[in-house]
């Protein structure tokens, strides 16, 4: 009977161990990919403090010779232990292989934020997520 009970203890820890490395696994892959990518970045001030948007341009999946560019945009900073929201803007432009001087480019005005030459993300749009 005893034995029964301990068995089912260990279970629902080898459970409970399954899903944490799942859940830390997934968190390191966000940070790592994006981190491992990035092209550039640049923090802009909202109308809920400074500093308030950050947008992040990185490297996507390379097709037919040619890199995809990707932007997400963070609200609010973020730190290691908590991944704050974003709001993901996908792919945004394509280059040449290593060709990323385009997109390094990101300027903040009154109407929004610029960001290379040829993509531009509205104050309206950022602050859609509230």
């Amino acid at each position: 009977m005893v034995f029964n009970k301990v068995k089912l203890i260990y279970k629902r820890y080898v459970l409970v161990y399954i899903i944490l490395v799942f859940i830390s696994l997934t968190y390191f892959n966000q940070y790592y990919y994006v981190y491992s990518n990035l092209i550039a970045v640049s923090w802009g001030d909202g109308p809920y403090g400074k500093a308030m948007y950050g947008v992040y341009v990185y490297k996507g999946a390379e097709k037919k010779g040619k890199v995809q560019i990707k932007v997400r945009v963070y609200i609010g900073r973020q730190d290691f232990y908590f991944i704050s929201y974003y709001r993901d803007f996908g792919v945004v432009g394509t280059v040449e292989k290593n060709n990323f001087d385009a997109w390094r480019d990101i300027t903040w005005n009154p109407e929004g934020v610029a960001i290379g030459k040829d993509y531009f993300i509205s104050k309206e749009v950022l602050g859609k997520h509230r």
